[in-house]
């Protein structure tokens, strides 16, 4: 009996820690007249950098998208609002510019600028910058 009841605590502890994870992409799409340098640093533990780096710096020119970050959410239907909390390290900081002026965002000002370009239902959710509000 106490070896059924050790088979079925085993299980159930497995069964919990292989749940399927749901990974989602940050986009940044330069809407500007102009090529915008982009600056990304201070990646959490929650978001990290497409390529592992601690900092990302590259150039879009116009019209051109990149995926610069990635995460996990534990289900589908996750806020991910978190992410970009004090509470979870702010998310990461994000400065776009053209070489003579820049635009500093951070945690939640940079969850503002996101918008979903896929459907949340999905289990791989792909976010998008794309705003205006980000050009020089």
């Amino acid at each position: 009996m106490i070896r059924l009841l050790l088979v079925c605590l085993f299980l159930s502890v497995s069964a919990c820690s292989s749940q399927k994870p749901f990974p989602g992409v940050i986009f940044i799409k330069n809407p500007c007249d102009v090529p915008l340098s982009v600056s990304v640093s201070k990646f959490s533990g929650y978001i990290s950098s497409m390529e592992g780096n601690a900092e990302e710096h590259f150039t879009l020119v116009v019209g051109q998208q990149k995926a610069f970050a990635q995460f996990q959410r534990s289900s589908k239907d996750q806020d991910l609002e978190w992410l970009f909390s004090e509470g979870y390290g702010g998310g990461f900081n994000l400065t776009t510019g053209d070489g003579n002026h820049q635009k500093k965002y951070s945690g939640a000002n940079i969850y503002s600028l996101l918008k979903t370009v896929s459907d949340k239902d999905e289990d791989f959710i792909y976010l998008e910058i794309s705003s205006h509000g980000i050009c020089p």
